[in-house]
């Protein structure tokens, strides 16, 4: 057991056993960054935890023709590319839990890829379990909270967190994932091909106060709630600033379905969670923009964690808080985007792309101070009927979405 350090490492330099590592004890591996270990297999007692450096790039080669990793207690890997195959036996293989909370994790072979006798956990990272003759992951009490999880072979029993994106091609081809960059699109199109495949997603709302969805399919109908599409945001020489969303719930008469990997605003009928379902084409996924009539104004959804300062952001964006927080903003409200905020996935936010002089050339009302105080939120039913009234308040850079605001008109 102890901490190690890991330089480049070949298969059969150091190793009496035909390349097999053993741990005695608790082991810690930290993998350098741009450094290799190529081994025949790895042997654990005692907890085996596996470590990256900041770049994550330090790697773990293994091929083999039985087991690959094979841990006696715990395994967890932190970080790191992590690669193992084998011809007859598992590539890991834990008596205890396996725990994957970053790096990348690949398993190969014809029967089991992934097992944990008391269970598989993924909180992070990148997984791909390939196993077609047995099963990609299987355990006791299996979970997928987190990362990017691509199957092909059968999962066992796995509890699925929300806010995540579940797309399963028959019972052997699955993608389950927290974000969609472009390495999940063409690992979906790889492994789906232009098989349209099914697709859920889950979420917790409370009742009556909106939030911002983007989901890359299209659904026919729309559980416990309403979506409404930006129509734009004007300025009213009554109003001052409206912005303008339109009923968009699928009913069978002037709305057949939502469009895939468009942004709307959903306003839930109840409190809990509620799942999204339907059917993805890998070939189209982009999280899509609503333009306004303004040309200032843009409403984009967005599948991967944006964070407003990093230089993901270089203009004026208002989007709805996950939680509460300081300065009065809680659970619901839409909210200025300051440094170090940020849009989880499969969310939506707006956009301003003038200046203060594009205010002040509009109007008397508002116009004159430049970016106004509060801008109005109009929800529009499908007959023309107001659905709602809401504000978005601006006051010393930031802005609030009043959820009491709402009414049931």
């Amino acid at each position: 057991g102890g901490w190690y350090v890991v330089e480049n490492w070949t298969d059969g330099v150091d190793f009496s056993d035909n390349g097999t590592l053993h741990f005695q004890g608790d082991t810690h591996l930290i993998l350098r960054d741009e450094a290799e270990m190529s081994v025949n297999s790895l042997r654990s007692i005692g907890t085996l935890t596996i470590y990256g450096q900041s770049g994550s790039s330090g790697a773990i080669n293994i091929d083999n023709e039985s087991t690959g990793i094979l841990a006696y207690n715990d395994l967890i890997i932190n970080g790191g590319i992590i690669s193992v195959s084998t011809n007859n036996g598992y590539p890991i293989d834990c008596r205890g839990n396996v725990v994957i909370n970053g790096g990348r994790v690949t398993a190969t072979a014809p029967g089991w890829a992934i097992y944990g006798v008391n269970g598989v956990v993924i909180n992070g990272g990148k997984v791909t379990a390939t196993a077609p003759d047995g099963w990609a992951i299987d355990g006791l009490n299996n979970a997928i909270n987190g990362g990017t999880v691509i199957t092909n072979g059968p999962v066992g029993t796995v509890t699925i967190a929300e806010q995540m994106i579940d797309c399963a091609l028959g019972t052997n081809k699955r993608v389950i994932t927290e974000s969609i960059d472009g390495d999940v699109v063409t690992a979906m199109q790889t492994l789906f091909g232009n098989e349209s495949v099914n697709a859920s997603f889950s979420r917790t709302f409370k009742k009556d106060v909106a939030s911002t969805i983007c989901l890359p399919f299209p659904m026919t109908s729309i559980p416990s709630g309403k979506v409404y599409e930006f129509v734009g945001v004007e300025y009213d020489d009554t109003e001052g600033w409206v912005a303008t969303m339109s009923d968009a719930t699928p009913s069978g008469n002037s709305v057949d379905e939502t469009v895939a990997n468009k942004p709307y605003l959903f306003m839930p009928s109840t409190n809990g969670a509620v799942p999204f379902t339907g059917t993805i084409n890998p070939a189209s996924i982009t999280a899509g923009t609503t333009s306004s009539t303004d040309t200032y104004w843009t409403f984009l959804g967005t599948y991967s964690q944006l964070t407003y300062g990093s230089g993901q952001f270089t203009d004026p964006v208002f989007g709805f808080a996950a939680n509460g927080g300081s300065n009065g903003v809680v659970a619901g409200e839409f909210v200025r985007a300051d440094d170090g905020a940020f849009i989880p996935a499969f969310r939506a936010f707006l956009k301003y792309s003038g200046d203060d002089d594009i205010f002040k050339a509009r109007g008397t009302r508002g116009g004159g101070a430049g970016i106004p105080e509060t801008i109005t939120v109009r929800l529009i039913g499908k007959n023309g009927e107001i659905d709602g009234i809401g504000e978005i308040r601006l006051s010393t850079g930031e802005v609030t979405f009043e959820s009491n605001a709402w009414h049931d008109l």
